[in-house]
């Protein structure tokens, strides 16, 4: 018996839809750049650093 194998898969294009997270990620990539943007910003602004613990027993 002869016959011909025909790969259903190979036939049709799979789309393959993207998961909930991707489109979440997708949709607030630009404002989460922006909120990225104004943290290093923010970052730059002078504070100061808090002493190392002992040293205030020195003074």
């Amino acid at each position: 018996m002869n016959g011909v194998v025909v790969s259903v898969l190979t036939q049709k294009k799979l789309e393959i839809e993207p998961s909930a997270i991707d489109r979440l990620l997708e949709s607030t990539a630009l404002d989460m750049a922006k909120v990225n943007e104004l943290i290093l910003a923010r970052a730059d602004s002078h504070v100061e650093m808090v002493p190392e613990p002992g040293s205030l027993s020195n003074r």
